[in-house]
């Protein structure tokens, strides 16, 4: 059975609602299209130069990162060029950050309850 980059963005906002993420922070699909099918995925904390060439020469189709890229519109030069290469090759990326972090069951719930453990009060976290 194949996938779709509906399929996988569709599994992962049930787990991850984008409506948990902050409003300043442009979670989701960030580049490519719905409808696209997936070969491969790549999953990484930032898309940097050296995750887009290794997605490049893996022939991935989905870069799922924490981090969205691009998160601002005033790109530096090799952010546009890492931009520019994915469009072209169709590479689509998908960023959770926020959205992950305030997630009932998310890295906000889990930090919580390493301080708990550690005995950690709500005041000393």
């Amino acid at each position: 059975m194949g996938y779709k980059v509906s399929d996988i963005t569709s599994y992962l906002e049930k787990n991850m609602p984008l409506y948990c993420a902050e409003p300043w922070d442009p979670v989701g699909l960030s580049l490519g299209r719905g409808d696209m099918k997936v070969e491969e995925v790549l999953c990484t904390v930032t898309v940097t130069t050296p995750v887009a060439q290794e997605a490049l020469s893996q022939k991935n189709t989905l870069i799922c990162s924490h981090h969205p890229f691009p998160f601002r519109a005033d790109l530096a030069d090799h952010e546009q060029h890492i931009l520019t290469q994915l469009t072209d090759s169709q590479i689509a990326v998908y960023s959770a950050h926020t959205a992950y972090d305030n997630a009932p069951g998310g890295i906000n719930d889990t930090l919580l309850w390493v301080a708990q453990g550690l005995g950690l009060g709500a005041k000393d976290i």
